[in-house]
């Protein structure tokens, strides 16, 4: 879409309200406090406004709002898992160069969520978008959690099963720690185009990841 003030392009992305379970409403109104929460960050895609609004498919004269439109900046490059795939369909990698451009730039990213206090708690390749000048900016904090204070730690177990961090997967209390942990398991995606811990099923997925460098050894040995 094109905002009228300005004709700058934005994306809205809209998430359906009709019919939610408590879990997907909560997790929507999530997204929205985390992002209405964060201030303007060059890593992070930028929020900039949200409306109830009706599905064209569904919408009858009189109806309620049936979905909630978050207003966002528009990231023309894709996604980071764009990148990779491309790069493995090119049976190529990553250039070295770039990898530590994006990783430098997702992990400034992090930082500011957790200096707000915010864990993402599903950072993946697929969540991270690319502007139209090859900047990688942090996304879709749907699953995000607003920490109330510096030893608040999260029970909940969510995210993506590949990047989950042992104490995730131990059943364990967690925190910012939980988000550098998917940090390397997207750098280690960058840079051999392959998951860090993979499986057939997710108990072997997590026996993966709780064998740990034993597991990194007997891969690369």
């Amino acid at each position: 879409m094109r905002r009228n003030s300005d004709g700058a392009e934005v994306v809205i992305k809209k998430v359906a309200t009709k019919g939610l379970s408590r879990t997907e409403a909560k997790y929507a109104e999530s997204e929205l406090q985390v992002m209405r929460s964060l201030e303007p960050h060059p890593f992070i895609v930028r929020f900039f406004d949200s409306f109830q609004g009706k599905s064209l498919a569904t919408a009858k004269p009189g109806a309620e709002p049936d979905e909630l439109h978050l207003v966002m900046e528009y990231c023309s490059g894709g996604t980071l898992q764009g990148v990779i795939d491309r790069a493995r369909e090119a049976d190529e990698g990553v250039p070295a160069a770039e990898v530590l451009g994006y990783f430098s730039q997702l992990v400034l990213g992090v930082q500011e969520l957790h200096s707000a206090g915010v864990l993402h708690r599903d950072l993946k390749a697929e969540n991270v978008f690319i502007s139209a000048d090859r900047v990688a900016k942090l996304g879709d904090f749907g699953l995000s959690r607003q920490l109330e204070g510096p030893l608040d730690v999260a029970t909940t177990t969510v995210g993506t099963p590949h990047h989950l961090s042992p104490e995730l997967c131990a059943g364990q209390s967690y925190g910012p720690p939980a988000d550098v942990w998917a940090l390397g398991c997207i750098l280690h995606e960058l840079c051999t185009l392959r998951w860090a811990f993979n499986g057939e099923s997710l108990p072997q997925i997590v026996m993966a990841i709780m064998r740990g460098p034993d597991n990194l050894r007997a891969v690369y040995s």
